[in-house]
């Protein structure tokens, strides 16, 4: 089958949506179907991705967020598709791209797909810092999506969560669960990461954007509450974005240098042997609609120390696999120390690994496939 995947973000962006776009498409072409990339990006994008069946449109950056670009007009979409004779459309996007997939199914007659990838409803603090204006804006959110979600053939989400988040506002939606690839992430000897400062240390890892909507202040919270109880505990977080220098700001000004490291972007060749040095991966978000980095430690055999009723936790099994707490700094903490002076840390990791392979991502690729077929028939009449 010919797929065309629509996408407001692709490579060389790294981020979740565009870690499982990337991982779709590998897995899919390696079950012999062929997937092409429609993205917002610019010049320096192609030469940095120089891949044939990648075409971008002219962008303008999105102010708030400069490494997030937004297509300008991109509706000359369909004539860039039908070079690729796509079978079926996948869409990935929700901004002008998103509008481009509409415009391209309608025009050659495609069967459809969209995804809904990202809570853009819990990010209106990027357009004000007014509450007023963000309630509006999550309001006017709300009812687009209730508008272009129908307007596909099927519609799905990563997790149940997300559907509950969704049908709550009447958008049907499928649960498919994003892949990750278990034979990559793997288990490995472990040796604690000395080149963040951290030897001789219990390491909490977080991996992900540092952004305000991942809610790292509870991880901070909680990073003061080990400073006192846990003197061998340490958390590393790793990764970049526009709110690094005010949570190391954050961390400076509450004496907390010693306890918490920033070690910011890390590459994926070096991420499998930052996983395996962790002692537990501990994720705070309320942002995540599945949470691809707590699928990729549980893969190394990582225990996961997740929010306990959001996303994140329908991969974790409290004391099984990982560590369930609420959304408060002594609950965070509590389950850090729990994961890092954990008792039977073999049977913890063998369960994590286990997890995982549930979400590997043939499993996943076979499950959108059934919705691909779905999508077919649904079009047909």
């Amino acid at each position: 089958m010919k797929i065309v995947f629509f996408t407001d973000t692709y490579l060389p962006n790294v981020d979740g949506v565009v870690s499982s776009i990337v991982e779709t498409r590998k897995t899919l072409e390696g079950l012999g179907h062929t997937v092409s990339i429609m993205s917002s990006g610019s010049t320096l994008d192609a030469k940095a991705n120089p891949d044939g069946n990648v075409c971008y449109f002219k962008s303008v950056p999105f102010i708030p967020y400069p490494s997030y670009k937004v297509a300008i007009f991109p509706f000359g979409a369909p004539s860039a598709a039908r070079r690729f004779s796509p079978q079926l459309l996948h869409c990935h996007a929700l901004a002008t791209m998103g509008l481009a997939a509409l415009h391209t199914k309608g025009e050659l007659g495609l069967p459809s797909v969209a995804t809904f990838h990202t809570l853009v409803t819990d990010a209106t603090h990027y357009i004000s810092s007014s509450r007023h204006v963000r309630s509006i804006t999550e309001r006017a959110i709300w009812a687009y999506l209730k508008w272009f979600f129908p307007s596909f053939d099927v519609a799905t989400c990563p997790s149940r969560f997300a559907q509950s988040r969704l049908a709550s506002h009447g958008i049907k939606a499928t649960v498919v669960p994003n892949g990750v690839d278990t034979d990559f992430f793997i288990p490995l000897k472990r040796k604690n990461p000395a080149a963040a400062g951290l030897r001789g240390k219990k390491v909490a890892l977080y991996v992900g954007r540092v952004v305000r909507e991942k809610n790292l202040e509870l991880l901070i919270g909680a990073a003061k509450i080990l400073s006192r109880e846990s003197k061998d505990a340490a958390i590393l977080i790793c990764g970049k974005g526009p709110a690094l220098h005010y949570y190391m700001g954050q961390v400076q000004r509450l004496g907390l240098s010693g306890v918490v490291k920033f070690m910011g972007y890390v590459p994926r060749n070096r991420i499998v042997g930052l996983y395996n040095s962790a002692d537990c991966f501990v994720q705070p978000s309320k942002f995540e609609t599945q949470g691809l980095s707590v699928l990729e430690a549980l893969s190394c055999g990582i225990p996961a120390c997740v929010l306990e009723g959001f996303a994140t936790s329908e991969a974790v099994v409290d004391r099984e696999n990982g560590f369930l707490f609420e959304d408060r700094p002594q609950s965070a903490a509590q389950a850090i120390i729990e994961a890092l002076d954990c008792k039977n840390p073999s049977r913890v990791s063998k369960a994590a690994r286990h997890s995982a392979l549930q979400f590997s991502s043939k499993k996943c690729a076979k499950k959108l496939l059934e919705v691909y077929g779905q999508a077919i028939m649904l079009h047909k009449r």
